[in-house]
C-alpha cells in the first residue's frame, strides 16, 4: 500500500541484506546498567520471552528489525542507500520493478553492530530519565 501514495519513501525491507541483518543476543542486552525494574526487564525477562531454555538464552540470536527505521534517522551512516524505482506487487505476489515509476530511497546492508550500540546506548539514557 505505502508504495501507491505519492510520498517520499524509505523502503527498508525485511529480507537478507536488509533489516533482518540487525540481530541482539544476549551480551548485549547484558549492557544495560542499572538496578530498577525496566533495566530488570531487558537484563532478564525480555531475552527469555524468546528462549525456551538456558540454553537458547546464550545462543539465540534475536533479530531486531525495528531498529532499521530509527536508525535511519538516527545513525544515517549506519546503513546504505541506493535509489530505485518503486516496486509494484505482480499477479503472482512478487515485486517487480517499472523504472517509469517514481524514485524511492531503498536501505540495505546495516550495520548491527552500531545499530544495536545505538539502541542500548539509548535505552540507558532512558532508563536512568525514568529510574534514577
Amino acid at each position: 500500500m505505502m508504495f501507491h501514495i505519492d510520498l517520499p519513501l524509505i523502503y527498508l525491507p525485511c529480507e537478507p541484506h536488509g533489516s533482518v541483518d540487525i540481530v541482539m543476543d544476549h551480551t548485549d542486552l547484558a549492557k544495560i546498567e542499572g538496578d530498577s525494574p525496566a533495566a530488570e526487564y531487558f537484563r532478564k525477562d525480555l531475552y527469555y520471552r524468546f528462549a525456551k531454555n538456558e540454553h537458547e538464552y546464550y545462543t539465540l540470536p534475536k533479530v531486531m528489525c525495528d531498529y532499521a527505521a530509527p536508525a535511519v534517522l538516527a545513525i544515517p551512516d549506519a546503513m546504505e542507500y541506493e535509489i530505485i524505482p518503486c516496486p509494484y506487487w505482480t499477479d503472482d505476489h512478487h515485486y517487480a520493478f517499472d523504472f517509469t515509476n517514481r524514485r524511492i530511497i531503498l536501505g540495505y546492508k546495516p550495520n548491527s553492530k552500531m545499530i544495536v550500540e545505538d539502541a542500548i546506548k539509548a535505552t540507558n539514557a532512558l532508563i536512568k530519565k525514568y529510574y534514577p
